[in-house]
């Protein structure tokens, strides 16, 4: 977000703007992903399933 902050043209600023966005984005679905997994492993580990 600093580079856009600095960012003096209008379409850089833009470019940096939607760049976060979608880092954004993706690291919540890394998130949701390992969440999952996590969530998945520890219902297998309950009912005496191997991954």
């Amino acid at each position: 977000m600093r580079l856009a902050e600095q960012a003096g043209l209008a379409n850089v600023r833009e470019n940096h703007l939607r760049a976060a966005a979608a880092w954004d984005v993706l690291a919540a679905r890394a998130v949701r992903g390992d969440r999952l997994r996590e969530e998945e492993q520890r219902r297998k580990a309950e009912s005496g399933l191997t991954a």
